[in-house]
């Protein structure tokens, strides 16, 4: 070899070990540690660039038939090499999809094709410089549209190409620039830090230098910079570098297609099978990526590749006209379906279930707290498959089927943290295999929108989306590119319409969101008349492309919530208004009721599909499936399969409630799930056991307080009728903290006039001084015509408050009301038996609840104002049906006939 020729080898070699090295690094050693995510980040920031660099400088020599017909035979048996890998190991079969590391041959083929191209080399003679500017700019300004991933790589990497393409006329020049070895050193590793700083300092995702759209205003003068740098890089690299051959090393560049062709599955397959501890040192890593280079860079790996390659290029060029053909037809069938992303080979979709119907299912929360992730760890990784074990088979029997994928999905950062009933705070990270597992069990397309979305920040919202599309799992409801919350799919001849919003962030980012997510907002919110006409443009956008079918996956309504909220019917409305027939709700992680509405159908929740929280009965799921008619279109009928969690070995599985009793009939837990489930999803039917439950089309009746006509001449409800402002000021019973934001006078304000002004100021575990202290500004700010003051229980269960000093609080609240409003005190609520904190004080307490009374009954005398005791009639009620009926926890009130006998009590209670 030549001195000039080594020298790039040697460069080519360095190239193609940090190739190697940045995808297994990729996969899992950056997870461990700070530095290794870091590593990372620097690998691809630099190594594909100069790779291109290094390409174009070796096109400058003419192509001949034979040279296309190697690339193209070497691009096709390394993509099949792909499908083939994805198959076995992923059972996704995608014959027409670019996958892995192919992508960089079939630009590399592109490119050669295009540089010796009459119309090219034309331009080249006479506009050289201005063609080299123009592709600069291209490949600097191409960020700012939202294309195919696939159009912007070829556009970005093309600039370097043809940097390269031009240096080589000029290489003796460079050569002959004098500057010493130290000087040389001291450049690159400037050069580099300006490299390591973009890439990690400023936290830039890993896809961006890959070709990804611009998420950041200042992201074109970045990859400006970039393209710069690592174009000063080859220049001093090829200075740098000895001339002399390397052991190994130059091996590896002589020989880096071989290696690159080959590498992607051995890294795939010892990332995903081999490796034993996840936690694996940088060393190791790179070691292994050594010896995968040494391996296929031997002379019996390269001699067989050789062979095949060879073989099928003399078939063709033998038999040119039909071998060319068919290569052809393959290369632009595989070009066309990359860039309209169908997926005509996936095996599910050979035939409809059912020749009538088409079912559509929806599942629930697909999260993972902290204890799921721990549990799914395995040798080499983790391994999601086990929580599909019993519903797959359901999920199979379904024409389609749609999850909530719930959280992020970026293997750069630390993976899920919290347990909801850890004290620990919960952010949301899934591992990359979560969704592999997920696409294996018959899933076929998710939900992204929810509130977790930017847990990990926006680059793990950006990295979810690549993990999706790795996966080849359909989703909608996230995207860096236009109407992230709309997709038109085709069922089975059904052109259905999907639309995706979610209520909140748990940590949002202003600057970015509206690229990345869609959020509705509460009808008295002042953005809600703007939200509500974008969303009414995304049906008029369906509707424009003739759906046939509506579907909306709204994420929305209160935790551990089993029935509609508010909110949720406010938003169900305007949905079916605007001509949806399908509203597939969740957030609840309860499950909700199925209500027809019009021959529409909206879903509350299924609740969670599993996770390792199982309290306030979120161990209760349902899938959930509707029937269309293939010829009408119309909604035929909806079922539901109810589902437990269990703990099993070391993980947490949902299981049909049926398939569960046929091992375990007597099972305490069983008898309870199905009960629920029949009380919130049957309409209160006692419900003997099934696979699969059909939803009534009858609505159900609206549950309201039965009112006599000695209610309505109660104080408080003539009070409450003639105020158009109603403030309420409490503790957690008025705040409904511990059963889902239901306070204890929902049922009661049920029966007034919705266009009453509602005020909560209420906080639990607060006691009068609290409300004082923490709400001053609530209470001068809150205008109001009628305030009912019920604060005091915390004052006595913690001792916090004397009598005198209580009846001082009270009066002070009062005080700071603005507007002087007509006042309504309630006796403080007793708490009952099981209430832990009471424990032996109780008859201490009882003492303190009867001055504490006193006291308000002289506030009241002497102030002239309205004390209400219910006291009597809830202990009543409490005393013949028992505290579990009405309470939690001999305390809060539950939200079905607890708040129910809290509304009760204050009509019939004892006025003073």
């Amino acid at each position: 070899m030549s001195k000039r020729k080594l020298e790039f080898e040697n460069l080519k070699g360095i190239l193609i070990f940090f190739v190697v090295l940045g995808h297994l690094t990729f996969s899992f050693s950056y997870n461990n540690s700070v530095l290794s995510q870091k590593i990372t980040s620097f690998i691809y920031f630099f190594h594909m660039p100069i790779f291109f660099i290094i390409s174009g400088f070796f096109s400058q020599h003419k192509i001949n038939k034979k040279s296309i017909i190697k690339l193209i035979i070497i691009f096709i048996i390394t993509n099949f090499s792909y499908v083939i890998y994805d198959y076995f190991f992923m059972g996704i079969f995608d014959l027409f999809i670019l996958k892995y590391s192919s992508w960089y041959i079939l630009l590399l083929l592109i490119y050669r094709l295009v540089i010796h191209s009459k119309i090219i080399q034309k331009v080249l003679m006479n506009k050289e410089k201005e063609f080299l500017i123009i592709s600069l700019l291209l490949s600097i300004f191409i960020g700012f549209f939202k294309f195919d991933l696939f159009i912007l790589r070829i556009f970005e990497n093309w600039f370097l190409f043809l940097i390269g393409y031009f240096l080589e006329k000029n290489y003796n020049k460079i050569e002959k620039v004098k500057i010493s070895k130290i000087t040389q050193f001291i450049i690159l590793i400037f050069l580099f830090s300006i490299i390591y700083i973009i890439a990690t300092e400023y936290s830039y995702n890993i896809m961006y230098y890959l070709g990804s759209s611009f998420t950041r205003k200042c992201d074109f003068i970045v990859r400006f910079i970039m393209n710069i740098t690592n174009i000063l890089i080859f220049l001093i690299s090829i200075k740098f570098i000895s001339k002399r051959e390397i052991p190994l090393l130059t091996n590896f560049g002589n020989k880096s297609l071989y290696i690159y062709m080959l590498h992607r599955i051995p890294t795939l397959i010892i990332t995903e099978f081999i490796i034993i501890d996840r936690k694996i040192k940088i060393v190791l890593v790179v070691l292994i990526a050594f010896i995968i280079c040494v391996i296929l860079s031997s002379k019996i790996i390269v001699k067989i590749i050789d062979n095949i390659v060879n073989y099928f290029t003399q078939k063709i060029l033998n038999k040119s006209k039909v071998f060319i053909s068919i290569v052809i037809l393959i290369l632009f069938s595989l070009i066309f379906f990359e860039f309209y992303n169908k997926n005509i080979f996936n095996l599910k979709y050979l035939k409809s279930i059912d020749k009538d119907l088409v079912s559509i299912g929806f599942v629930g929360d697909l999260i993972l707290l902290e204890n799921q992730v721990n549990y799914s760890k395995i040798k080499n990784g983790y391994n999601f498959d086990y929580m599909f074990k019993y519903t797959k088979k359901y999920f199979d029997k379904t024409d389609y089927t749609i999850g909530v994928f719930e959280g992020p999905s970026d293997d750069n950062q630390e993976y899920s943290k919290g347990n909801y009933n850890d004290n620990k705070e919960i952010r949301i990270n899934h591992p990359s295999q979560f969704i592999k597992s997920i696409k294996k069990s018959g899933i076929d397309l998710v939900t992204t929108s929810n509130n977790h979305v930017y847990d990990r920040g926006y680059s793990g919202a950006i990295a979810t989306i690549d993990n999706l599309k790795r996966f080849n799992l359909d989703f909608v409801g996230t995207s860096n590119e236009e109407n992230p919350q709309r997709k038109i799919i085709n069922i089975y001849g059904i052109k259905v319409g999907i639309l995706a919003y979610t209520f909140y962030s748990n940590y949002p980012n202003d600057s970015t969101n509206k690229d990345v997510i869609r959020f509705m907002c509460n009808i008295e919110d002042e953005n809600f008349p703007k939200i509500k006409q974008e969303i009414e443009k995304d049906f008029s956008y369906l509707k424009s492309n003739n759906v046939d079918l509506i579907i909306v996956l709204p994420h929305y309504g209160n935790e551990f919530n089993f029935d509609f909220s508010k909110y949720q019917e406010n938003w169900n409305e305007i949905f079916i208004k605007n001509g949806a027939d399908i509203i597939f709700g969740d957030h609840s992680h309860v499950i909700g009721p199925i209500k027809y509405q019009n021959e529409k159908v909206a879903i509350s929740s299924p609740g969670n599909y599993v996770n390792s929280y199982n309290g306030q009965d979120s161990d209760i799921s349902q899938y959930i499936k509707v029937y269309i008619d293939k010829k009408t279109k119309k909604i035929i009928k909806t079922t539901s399969i109810p589902m437990l969690a269990i703990k099993k070995e070391k993980g947490f599985y949902p299981i049909p409630l049926y398939d569960l009793f046929k091992k375990d009939l007597n099972n305490k837990r069983l008898k309870e799930a199905l009960a629920i489930y029949g009380k919130i999803v049957m309409n209160n039917e006692k419900i003997t056991l099934k696979k699969e439950y059909q939803i009534s089309k009858k609505s159900k009746k609206e549950d309201k307080l039965e009112l006599t006509e000695e209610d309505k001449k109660s104080l408080i409800y003539q009070k409450i009728n003639l105020s158009k402002n109603v403030c309420f000021i409490g503790d957690s019973i008025t705040e409904g903290t511990m059963n889902d934001n239901h306070p204890w006078y929902e049922y009661l304000l049920d029966n007034f006039d919705d266009n009453k002004k509602i005020t909560n100021i209420s906080k639990g575990s607060f006691t009068s001084y609290d409300i004082l202290k923490e709400f001053k500004k609530d209470l001068n700010n809150t205008s109001c015509d009628l305030a009912i003051i019920n604060i005091g229980t915390n004052d006595i269960r913690y001792n916090m408050t004397n009598e005198k000093k209580y009846k001082e609080n009270i009066n002070n609240i009062i005080k700071e009301l603005k507007n002087k409003p007509d006042i309504i005190l309630l006796a403080p609520w007793e708490t009952f038996s099981q209430d832990k904190i009471i424990g032996e004080n109780i008859l201490q307490k009882k003492d303190l609840y009867g001055k504490y009374n006193k006291e308000l009954i002289s506030l009241a005398e002497k102030e002239n104002i309205l004390y209400i005791n219910p006291i009597r009639y809830i202990k009543a009620k409490i005393n013949k049906n028992g505290e579990d009926t009405y309470l939690i926890d001999g305390v809060h009130p539950n939200k079905e006939e607890g708040i129910k006998l809290y509304s009760y009590s204050v009509l019939r209670g004892i006025n003073y």
